[in-house]
């Protein structure tokens, strides 16, 4: 691991970072982003003194599209005079090597013991395993959600055998008899249907992304996201997770009544405020030169395409 470039200007006894005027880096990010503070400045200057350290990571208070955005502030400010202003050195004067997050696999990331691929519209490799999955047509259940290995949504589809809801014992706390037949007659009756149903055959594609085509040039935000350390996504809680929820009202129907149930907020799904990388700022700038300069004029990607 190469030494963060702050501490090796701080060994030749240079001042590491901008200054800050006691500003915490959430503070400085926000200074920073007014109109002319970040002029003539460094990226990696900049990006270097809003971050938070850690002893394996940094950490910003941005989310990927608000460092994207901070990027774009930084370059506006600073109009055509930023393509000197990445870095106080030239890439090759730091590495030999220094190369964007593209997916570059030997087999599949998926699993190692597929072999078939196939190759997309967007000049990627992709697996294109099948398996071929028995099912019973009315016991089928799916969800939805997004896969990391394909980068990209996919349907998950499961076979749901009616289960036995009775428990082993039929009595209570007090040793009375409980009667469950009603339920396991129920649980019989479904039992009955999906035993005597047709099975059919359900394919499963894997799809996972083995490599990419380098000369397709990468948006920001997907250099970005790559290098994030954090998930896009993360568990909220509306005071703490011992407390009943607060915002059960805007909630689904289903969710309301499974959150009634609870005496304390389970949380909820957000997207995540933080982004954390495992280098500092500086280098943060050198992969935003990288992106910047996959396209001649500045043509190269911001956002990916919805």
């Amino acid at each position: 691991m190469s030494i963060p470039y702050a501490m090796l200007k701080a060994l030749n006894g240079e001042e590491p970072y901008l200054d800050k005027s006691n500003r915490d880096p959430k503070k400085q990010a926000e200074f920073l982003r007014l109109n002319g503070n970040m002029k003539g400045k460094y990226l990696g200057a900049c990006l270097d003194s809003c971050r938070w350290g850690g002893s394996m990571s940094v950490m910003w208070e941005m989310n990927v599209p608000e460092m994207v955005y901070f990027v774009q502030n930084w370059m506006r400010q600073n109009k055509k005079e930023f393509q000197s202003l990445w870095h106080e050195k030239k890439i090759e004067d730091m590495y030999t090597r220094f190369d964007l997050p593209y997916i570059n696999h030997n087999v599949c990331p998926s699993n190692g013991e597929h072999n078939e691929t196939i190759l997309d519209n967007g000049g990627r490799t992709r697996c294109s395993h099948r398996e071929i999955k028995i099912m019973k047509p009315s016991f089928i259940h799916e969800s939805s959600s997004f896969d990391n290995h394909s980068l990209m949504e996919k349907l998950e589809i499961y076979d749901c055998k009616p289960y036995d809801p009775t428990p082993v014992e039929w009595e209570d706390d007090d040793g009375n008899l409980v009667d469950y037949s009603p339920e396991y007659e129920e649980f019989q009756k479904h039992l009955d249907e999906y035993e005597s149903e047709e099975p059919i055959n359900v394919t499963d594609t894997c799809y996972a992304i083995i490599r990419e085509d380098k000369n397709k040039p990468l948006p920001l935000e997907t250099i970005l996201k790559r290098l994030n350390l954090r998930s896009n996504y993360e568990i909220a809680y509306c005071v703490n997770e011992f407390e009943p929820c607060k915002k059960i009202n805007t909630l689904s129907k289903e969710d309301q009544e499974l959150y009634k149930m609870l005496d304390h907020c389970p949380g909820h799904m957000q997207r995540t405020k933080k982004t954390e990388f495992p280098f500092d700022g500086w280098d943060l700038a050198f992969y935003v030169q990288k992106w910047y300069e996959q396209v001649p004029e500045g043509k190269s990607p911001v956002f990916e395409r919805k």
